[in-house]
């Protein structure tokens, strides 16, 4: 969207969501897991291949940190019984149209 600021500090919105995509699509399925758990040189080879600065690897992964404490917390609140969706996975189906004349 035009204007609409970028969440990891960038130019633009939309270019730092290519990077994004990239950086997703350059981890490995355990690193997806544990983000806070890559390494320095790691995350080096993550920027190269994902064609983004260490910077910008550096905050996305902080941020994937902070949203997988924010979902352990409210798990362990008393909605712990709803399935939480995954960051990276597409929303589900809409429910279908409830008729009740049947």
């Amino acid at each position: 969207m035009p204007g609409m600021a970028s969440p990891f500090g960038g130019v633009s919105f939309t270019e730092d969501a290519q990077h994004a995509i990239a950086v997703i699509d350059a981890l490995e399925p355990e690193e997806r897991r544990s983000p806070g758990s890559i390494s320095q040189p790691r995350r080096i080879d993550i920027a190269a291949a994902a064609g983004a600065s260490v910077d910008f690897v550096d905050a996305m992964l902080s941020f994937a940190v902070r949203y997988s404490e924010q979902v352990d917390s409210v798990r362990q609140t008393r909605w712990a019984f709803h399935e939480l969706r995954d960051l990276f996975l597409p929303p589900p189906d809409p429910p279908s149209q409830w008729n009740p004349r049947g």
